[in-house]
């Protein structure tokens, strides 16, 4: 199957080279979920830094 891929904003192929390289990914590594949750809960959901990458949100409860 040929899947079309979908064009991503121009703000998003910036971030690419510098994700990609050890110490952008280091640096969002470490910083990205403290900016990116309240910035999902200000927008409901809708708008997210990590938006066209794959991505797990994992929650949990209880005991490890």
């Amino acid at each position: 199957m040929n899947e079309e891929e979908v064009p991503r904003p121009w703000w998003n192929q910036l971030l690419i080279p510098l994700v990609t390289s050890r110490l952008g990914a280091s640096f969002f590594r470490r910083t990205m979920h403290l900016i990116d949750r309240p910035l999902l809960r200000l927008t409901r959901g809708r708008f997210s830094f990590a938006s066209g990458y794959p991505v797990l949100l994992l929650t949990t409860t209880g005991a490890r």
